[in-house]
């Protein structure tokens, strides 16, 4: 086990974002790969995985207010022959992102990606995107995320293919089908080789289309629902607990919190395929 000062006093959520963005990089970088890593994250403690090549956990974090503890589990775990990631990045709210990629294959794709742009046109989002002479090229996946963090496929276009010159491609969705904005392209060849395009953000007038507070004075927790859609809504605890549900409709909906015992539960509104997570302090 290896411990370090936390001199930054970092979070273990803060950590856990750093790591999703450096540090598959950093191992990439002296791998010469494309490879995927697997984190969990639930309260203070972090487990760094490389799944289906080594089984079991790789790294466990443990993070406090004044030490990061590193430990080591490579001697419990067990090296897995079959040469390629399957990655998965799991939040505490269960969130799930697959990607698979395979080994020795890795390396820009035979396309260049001149432009991935977005805008929003009357409550859609238009995604535009350009590429310059595609070598076997097979298709694109175009992923969603409500954080910029953990995507989910939206939709899947065929590529042109082997094609000199530019090509522009396009889709559009409701931007109520996406609530957090967040859009990238996964672009795949006739290998399965593929690699990601930058994330892209577009603006919302309103990202919260619910809102949550906890009022102390009523013992009640309002939700605002600023959509026309009806949300179904959960509370529940953070060991995952369903402690009441309902619906929330248009406007203004509140929760009887009176019987609740002091501490920090979620409420967790759902609709389609639109997802919004409120923790709140109950006092």
């Amino acid at each position: 086990m290896t411990t370090i000062n936390n001199v930054q006093s970092l979070s273990a959520e803060a950590l856990f974002h750093i790591l999703k963005s450096d540090f598959a990089n950093d191992v990439n970088s002296k791998l010469s790969s494309s490879l995927s890593v697997d984190y969990a994250h639930v309260y203070d403690i972090i487990n760094v995985y490389f799944p289906e090549i080594i089984e079991g956990t790789v790294f466990t974090i443990t993070v406090n207010e004044k030490e990061i503890e590193l430990t080591n589990n490579g001697d419990n775990t067990e090296y897995n022959s079959d040469l390629y990631f399957a990655g998965r990045c799991f939040t505490i709210t269960g969130g799930f992102e697959p990607v698979r990629l395979t080994l020795g294959q890795s390396g820009p794709l035979p396309l260049n990606l001149l432009s991935f742009t977005g805008e929003v046109k009357q409550n859609n989002d238009l995604l535009k995107w350009t590429t310059a002479n595609e070598i076997n090229t097979d298709y694109f996946i175009v992923e969603q995320s409500s954080d910029g963090s953990v995507f989910k496929m939206v939709t899947k276009i065929k590529a042109a293919g082997t094609t000199p010159g530019n090509k522009s491609y396009s889709f559009s969705q409701s931007s109520l089908l996406n609530t957090g904005g967040f859009y990238r392209l996964k672009m795949v060849d006739i290998n399965a080789v593929f690699t990601y395009s930058p994330v892209l953000k577009l603006k919302r007038d309103n990202d919260r289309l619910m809102t949550a507070m906890y009022n102390s004075a009523t013992k009640q927790i309002g939700l605002n629902n600023y959509t026309n859609i009806n949300y179904k809504w959960q509370l529940a605890s953070l060991g995952g607990s369903i402690l009441n549900h309902g619906t929330a409709r248009q406007g203004l909906t509140t929760i009887n919190s009176s019987s609740l015992v002091k501490g920090t539960y979620v409420v967790i509104c759902t609709a389609n395929n639109i997802s919004q997570n409120f923790k709140l302090v109950i006092y």
